[in-house]
């Protein structure tokens, strides 16, 4: 099929999520339903793409599976690496990618745990890398809590098009 259908395919996709996000009926983030990299492979899988997360659906429900299964992996930048040689894909710069292609950021969370009435209490910030999507826009896209954050080029420690075989 040609790459050009395939992104204007990956760009539709990816703004369905969006816009759920902007009505406030998106899913909230979920491990192992709702993470950075089903939401990515989710757009992907919609658009008609192979799932790129096809070995790891349903083998963790917590941050912390998911953690042990990427630092089994050598940590979040080696297993995209891993996965990228496994889909064929090119690492580009992030400037270069287009959209649908896949990236990864690094960025502090905050820890928290559930409290009583008062609701989450920080308990510590952590720095976690998480991947991302690219938009239509030139910006890059990953879920948060109910909605999802952007980020620009200089944010993406490495970026890889999907589209590369």
């Amino acid at each position: 099929m040609d790459q050009g259908i395939i992104r204007q395919r990956l760009a539709v996709e990816l703004q369905k999520q969006i816009d759920l996000v902007i009505k406030g009926e998106a899913k909230p983030f979920k491990w192992g339903i709702r993470d950075c990299a089903l939401w990515a492979a989710d757009v992907h899988v919609r658009a008609g793409l192979p799932d790129p997360m096809k070995p790891w659906r349903g083998k963790y429900r917590s941050m912390l599976g998911a953690y042990k299964i990427i630092a089994g992996r050598g940590g979040m930048e080696e297993s995209m690496k891993m996965l990228a040689a496994k889909m064929k894909w090119k690492e580009v710069a992030p400037e270069q990618a287009e959209t649908g292609d896949l990236g990864l950021v690094k960025r502090a969370i905050a820890l928290r745990k559930k409290l009583g009435p008062h609701g989450p209490e920080m308990v510590g910030l952590a720095e976690v890398t998480f991947c991302v999507i690219r938009g239509p826009q030139g910006d890059w896209h990953g879920p948060i809590d109910n909605g999802f954050s952007c980020f620009p080029d200089r944010d993406v420690l490495s970026a890889f098009d999907v589209l590369s075989r």
